[in-house]
């Protein structure tokens, strides 16, 4: 698939060369075609084809661990692999429902682990994320149904623009963004948050098969826009109600958007209050294990169409 130059990302490849001692962590967010969907296409990682061609690469070149070995490495009570390949940790962020019907069969297959960063409220099935309901809106109101190639496209670049917009803005106006849309586009916001996303009882048969669940907050806001209060009732609340609904324990977050501007070090303070063992960004890098802060163990984005030998790989 050749991306339009208005939703190109940066090269995957990462940014600096390790000898020995890193970790490699990648980011997915779903796994399907981003043609079928109404929703954002943007938030599409790779296919289920593509997703297994890259385990089976990572497995190969690099080894992948799972969560508890990731927190060893970042401890210092396990060394990285010699050579200057690092090992990989793969992570998925949201708990949308292919995470369970197709990239936990993958996984499965390979018998390989992953961590799944869920989001309370989605997984209760109590709101459609703010990315989704933008690119759902600029869509339906363009008409119903299949759109074609032209119109499909001028609604996803003006979805685009709006996500970005929405991410700028302070947390109470990019609230009332929200709220203004529908009246803006004249269409009703969508409801159906239900058919996005994966259940309890289905993260608990993940968290059975062997993968691991950490925590992505309750609402998924961008921290850093928060007062500290609201902060802490995010990255508690929402670590608390997956402890007690899953059965497990939660060492683990990503904080929600997860660039440089959208989390402080008062977010990262209160991350480690709260009893997260290591918090995850997403603005690339490999970690060096030496140097990496555990408050801010960066992620590798996967964008949608990136070749098996394009993954993690020693320069």
């Amino acid at each position: 698939m050749v991306r339009p130059a208005f939703l190109t990302r940066p090269p995957f490849r990462h940014v600096f060369p390790l000898r020995e001692g890193g970790l490699a962590v990648l980011g997915y967010h779903r796994v399907g075609d981003p043609a079928r969907t109404a929703w954002d296409p943007d938030l599409f990682s790779s296919t289920a084809d593509e997703l297994d061609r890259h385990i089976g690469y990572l497995k190969r070149v690099h080894g992948i661990v799972g969560s508890d070995e990731a927190l060893q490495l970042l401890a210092g009570r396990r060394s990285g692999n010699p050579g200057g390949v690092p090992p990989v940790l793969l992570t998925f962020d949201d708990g949308y429902l292919d995470n369970y019907t197709t990239a936990y069969p993958v996984l499965a297959a390979h018998g390989v682990s992953a961590t799944f960063f869920l989001v309370v409220d989605y997984v209760r099935g109590a709101t459609v994320p703010w990315w989704d309901s933008i690119a759902w809106m600029c869509r339906r109101a363009r008409g119903e149904g299949e759109l074609d190639g032209d119109v499909a496209l001028e609604a996803r670049r003006e979805a685009a623009a709006l996500i970005a917009s929405y991410k700028s803005l302070d947390a109470e106006s990019a609230r009332a963004m929200l709220e203004g849309l529908p009246a803006r586009l004249g269409v009703a916001a969508p409801t159906n948050a239900r058919e996005l996303f994966l259940s309890v009882e289905q993260a608990r048969e993940m968290v059975r098969g062997g993968m691991t669940i950490g925590a992505h907050t309750r609402t998924h806001p961008i921290l850093g826009k928060l007062p500290r209060e609201q902060q802490r009732d995010e990255l508690r609340s929402g670590k608390a109600w997956l402890e007690r609904e899953l059965g497990c324990k939660v060492a683990t977050l990503a904080y929600p958007v997860g660039s440089s501007d959208a989390f402080t070090e008062e977010t990262m303070r209160e991350a480690r209050r709260a009893g997260y063992r290591a918090c995850f960004s997403f603005h690339g890098g490999i970690n060096d294990l030496a140097h990496t802060d555990v408050r801010d163990v960066k992620r590798i984005p996967v964008y949608f169409g990136v070749p098996d030998d394009d993954l993690v790989r020693p320069d």
